[in-house]
């Protein structure tokens, strides 16, 4: 819960030193937990690690692109 919780933090935060490095620790938690658990269980969760990641990467890259300027 921790782990899921710091990666949608770090989603979450506009600063980009603090996004990676919440998304990273959050990313090590879950593999640390998916290492853990019985074979069955892991090829679920790695399934759903692996959505995760890719629906994280087009909301990082959505998100990191420049925004146009408004002058006013």
């Amino acid at each position: 819960m921790i782990a899921v919780v710091t990666t949608w933090a770090g989603w979450k935060t506009t600063d980009d030193v603090h996004r990676i490095a919440l998304v990273s620790m959050g990313v090590f938690c879950i593999v640390l937990f998916l290492i853990s658990t019985p074979e069955s269980v892991q090829l679920f969760l790695k399934f759903m690690f692996l959505m995760v990641l890719l629906l994280g990467r087009f909301v990082l890259r959505s998100s990191l692109r420049p925004q146009p300027q408004r002058y006013e």
